[in-house]
């Protein structure tokens, strides 16, 4: 959950977008 936390901040932008792509890459 930390990765998808530093993630959504470091793009701010896609949130939604940064999420799927982490949950991919994690799950």
């Amino acid at each position: 959950m930390d990765g998808i936390l530093l993630v959504d901040k470091k793009e701010g932008d896609s949130s939604f977008d940064t999420v799927r792509r982490v949950r991919k890459i994690s799950g």
